[in-house]
């Protein structure tokens, strides 16, 4: 798998090592708003290039000051 759709917005948590070691995941694309719990190591050793696509400018902000969110704030991204 390279990429996932996207996860829709009625996802409240994504759990520990959801996809840890998924070396060919580049990027997935969040459509909630506001960043949902994420568990310890989520997107731990995935594809070097790995990106994570929110909605919009607020919502990038929002995901980026959220705990846990802040260890992936280089992979966060608008489309």
């Amino acid at each position: 798998m390279t990429s996932w759709e996207s996860l829709p917005s009625s996802v409240t948590a994504i759990g520990d090592e959801a996809f840890m070691d998924c070396g060919k995941l580049a990027s997935v694309t969040m459509e909630s708003v506001a960043p949902p719990a994420i568990g310890n190591h989520a997107f731990h050793a995935v594809a070097s290039t790995f990106s994570i696509h929110v909605p919009n400018e607020a919502s990038l902000a929002q995901y980026r000051a959220a705990k846990g969110w802040t260890d992936y704030s280089s992979a966060l991204t608008t489309p």
